[in-house]
């Protein structure tokens, strides 16, 4: 995926390179002539799988966001099965994600900094690819519906600070490590038995 200029300023968690490579694979496993580009080939398959944690920030200081962050937690989160979204000519491949870690984050970012919201809920994701909206096969796509991801989790403890240019910068999460609530760690204890019936 190309970079482009943006409107405003991004916060983004990049996947762990192992990760971003499992879901990269993942991409690859899509027909090239059902991947949509767009207009200027800027979407096709996502080379830096991540998840946006807000998008429409006025400023472009990473000082400034840096500041503001000190002393946040990292962020811990919980992937889920894949699904898509419809946006007119395509069609977004998606990973779910959850995290009530993630949600305090994008709440407190909106909070204290000045922001133009083009969504009105969060619902964070990491996109696997955008591919046609082909009306004669309107559910080609299902076939790529999977849940090998499911049930993995990450924590993350900086984000990447993108600006309008493209230009980007890394942002530490200072504040120590994520809290687990008893329904994540209800989720991970779930995971564990699962990976252990499979290996059993």
């Amino acid at each position: 995926m190309q970079i482009e200029a943006y409107s405003y300023s991004c916060l983004m968690a990049y996947f762990p390179e192992s990760l971003a490579q499992k879901v990269r694979d993942y991409g690859m496993t899509i027909p090239d002539d059902r991947v949509y580009d767009g207009d200027d080939g800027d979407m096709g398959r996502e080379d830096k799988p991540h998840i946006t944690v807000k998008y429409g920030l006025h400023t472009s200081d990473p000082r400034e966001v840096a500041s503001k962050l000190e002393g946040q937690p990292s962020v811990r989160v919980t992937l889920g099965k894949t699904s898509v979204f419809m946006n007119g000519d395509h069609v977004v491949l998606k990973i779910g994600i959850q995290g009530k870690g993630l949600f305090r984050l994008n709440k407190y970012v909106s909070d204290v900094f000045e922001c133009t919201d083009t969504y009105p809920d969060y619902h964070p994701h990491a996109t696997i690819a955008y591919v046609v909206n082909d009306p004669k096969d309107p559910y080609w796509f299902n076939e790529y519906g999977t849940d090998m991801f499911d049930g993995i989790e990450v924590e993350f403890d900086e984000l990447i600070f993108s600006v309008p240019s493209g230009q980007k910068y890394r942002i530490p999460l200072t504040g120590g490590s994520a809290v687990v609530d008893e329904r994540e760690m209800r989720s991970f204890a779930s995971s564990l038995l699962r990976i252990a019936r499979e290996v059993l």
